[in-house]
């Protein structure tokens, strides 16, 4: 025997589901215009933003190798048959520039990295600084520093951003060291990029041939 639901019952369940029905409706509603307004747009999770100089610190210094021990870019490892033609803050100058002594035959020379490090940035910047390449170190002398270190006027470069090199290792060739020379620079501040040549204020950047003679000890007399 089939029994019937009161008609009360009937009542409160059409009422129910005429409620159930608006809120469905209101909701589609909703949801559609939040669409539209571009509320669901999909947003990537982002980190924490970092200049390169704290990445650097914070993820780098710890896992990069040791530079070892440094050397002249110009024949390497003491710069023997080189000497310095513009000295570091000379009217307001980043680097220094090395030059060869005059040999007959052989007006050019390879420029080696100083240091152990990793290549930032190897290219040819056009009439300006010709080939660049700019160098991370990790080097050791009372504690681990990150130093970045510049080399420009090349004619050739040999290594491409993103490769280890070790102290020595030839980056590229000048193959007029009398007429342009070599332009190299040191920086204890980290992100310089393309040096400017020229500045009133030289923090951040350090004299190249010191550099070398601090982390050698002074061993070198130049």
């Amino acid at each position: 025997m089939v029994q019937l639901l009161p008609n009360d019952t009937l009542h409160d369940m059409k009422a129910w589901q005429r409620v159930k029905l608006s809120l469905g409706l209101g909701l589609s509603l909703w949801l559609f215009w939040a669409w539209l307004a571009g509320d669901f747009e999909f947003k990537p999770l982002r980190g924490e933003a970092l200049e390169w100089a704290d990445y650097a610190q914070r993820h780098l210094l710890e896992v990069m190798p040791e530079a070892g021990t440094p050397v002249y870019p110009l024949s390497p490892p003491d710069g023997e048959g080189t000497y310095l033609f513009q000295a570091f803050a000379e009217e307001g100058s980043t680097m220094e520039i090395w030059k060869m002594e005059p040999r007959a035959g052989n007006p050019g020379a390879e420029v080696a990295a100083m240091a152990g490090g990793l290549v930032l940035l190897a290219e040819d910047l056009g009439s300006d600084w010709h080939g660049t390449v700019i160098l991370l170190h990790r080097v050791r002398k009372e504690g681990a520093v990150l130093v970045e270190s510049m080399y420009a006027g090349l004619d050739r470069v040999d290594v491409a951003a993103g490769q280890w090199v070790r102290a020595g290792q030839v980056l590229g060739r000048l193959d007029q060291t009398q007429e342009r020379g070599l332009q190299w620079e040191v920086r204890e501040s980290l992100g310089l990029g393309i040096s400017p040549g020229t500045l009133e204020d030289l923090r951040g950047w350090v004299q190249p041939s010191a550099f070398v003679k601090k982390y050698r000890g002074g061993s070198v007399s130049r």
